[in-house]
Formats: structure tokens, sequence, C-alpha cells
């Protein structure tokens, strides 16, 4: 019996490591990650499947890294919940202080540039979150818009108006519903063609913030050494131009 082991780890040592990782006992189950399914062009639902600029660098990534994922387009809110409750992680999630007392934040993998958007008859000058002061702002159900935004609206300094889609919120800005919208220019760029006529919709100069988006998990679900690798695996596609031809081929 210990001669068979020998000339067994002698053959796998002579055809090399591959043949020795396939002898190790593999956990074949894939890491489940949710994206939102109604944030395009960054992430969202394409019939059954994750598609946009996140899920394609979140599965280069998992390829790189050599393990599976299950990537899912869900409702932002219910991504959340199932990530509270350590059911998945979730990837394209902006960071505040909040989040980091519970979730496990990889390094940033992108950054969204935040612009507000109204009418213009409606242009007004923002600066600062004090210049949102009194007014109803369209954003995305469930979403966070940084530590400053949020204390403002928790105060009713301005008051939210949720909306399920970046689409439904500029819809109630052509009624009137609300005064600004918060998006991305990108998420514009995709959807300008249907508010016709041009120059309706206006964008102020100003940001309203950068948010850089990441890769998270629950502390609890002891994920760190996994996020370490998914680290990596974004730096090198950084170094290589992964990164930037999936931002031009998503984004442009």
């Amino acid at each position: 019996m210990k001669i068979h082991r020998l000339l067994l780890l002698l053959c796998l040592v002579l055809l090399g490591p591959d043949a020795v990782a396939s002898q190790r006992p593999s956990n074949t189950a894939p890491e489940r990650v949710a994206v939102d399914a109604q944030n395009p062009p960054f992430m969202f639902a394409h019939g059954p499947a994750a598609a946009g600029l996140y899920p394609a660098v979140i599965a280069e990534a998992f390829r790189r890294m050599g393990r599976p994922v299950q990537l899912e387009a869900l409702p932002w809110k219910r991504a959340l919940a199932g990530l509270e409750q350590g059911v998945w992680g979730v990837g394209g999630i902006y960071m505040n202080s909040e989040r980091l007392q519970k979730f496990d934040y990889s390094a940033p993998f992108f950054e969204e540039r935040l612009m507000l958007y109204t009418t213009r008859e409606g242009r007004f000058e923002f600066l600062t979150i004090d210049d949102l002061a009194g007014k109803i702002v369209g954003v995305m159900r469930g979403w966070s818009y940084g530590d400053a935004f949020d204390a403002a609206a928790a105060v009713n300094a301005l008051k939210k108006d949720e909306s399920e889609t970046d689409a439904a919120n500029f819809a109630k800005l052509r009624a009137g519903r609300v005064d600004v919208v918060i998006a991305a220019p990108e998420t514009w760029a995709n959807l300008r063609a249907d508010f016709a006529p041009e120059g309706e919709v206006v964008e102020l100069p100003t940001p309203l913030a950068r948010h850089p988006v990441h890769l998270v998990f629950l502390k609890s679900a002891n994920k760190a050494e996994l996020v370490e690798a998914f680290n990596a695996a974004v730096a090198a596609m950084q170094t290589d131009g992964t990164m930037g031809r999936l931002v031009r081929e998503y984004l442009h």
C-alpha cells in the first residue's frame, strides 16, 4: 500500500501542480453575489442573467481566482436584505459609516460620479447639500448616497422620493413630482433619448458626490480571505488593461 501511494505521489509530481490540485478535495458550490437589477449600464437584469459592467468585472475576477460565482440581479432592497443575513455578497455597493461596521469591503473597483438633474425651468445653483434644503429629490429605492446626504434626509432637510428605476425618477421629474434627480451621467446617457425635446432635462455642473463601488460580505460570513483574493484579481485586471477594456465596452 505504501509503495502504491509513493508511486502515485511520484506521478503527480512529474505531471505538475495542476495534477496535484486536481487530487485535492474542492468545494464546487459557487459564491453567491447579488447586484441591483435596475441600474443600467452598471448592473441590471437581462432575462435571467445579471448584466452590465459590475457583473462583468466580478465574473472576470472570480475566474482569475479560480472560484465559481453565481451572480444574481435582484431588487436592491432584497439584495441588501440577503447581505444582512449572510445569504450572499453584494457587488456595486457604496460605503458609509453604518455599513462599515457590518460588512467586509473590497478595495474599490470603480468610481461613480453622481450628478443632479432638474428641468430647464427648475434650474438652481448647487454647491453643497444645504442647497437641496426643501427639495424633493428622486432617488433609487434602498440606496445610500453617502453620510452627508443620508443625514440631511434623516432630519427632513430634504425629502427623498424613492423609485425602483432611474427611468421612473426622470418621469417624475418631467411630471413635476420631484424637483431634482440623482443619477450617474452614464445612466442619463442611456435614458435621454426618451426625454425629448433635447434640453428639457439639464445636468447641474457640480457633482453631488463621487462614490467608489465595492464587493462586500457580512463580517460574520468570514469572507476576508476571499475579499483579499478579489482585490488581487482586480489589481491585476487594472494593470493588464482588462479593466479599461470592460469600462469602454459597457460604458462607452
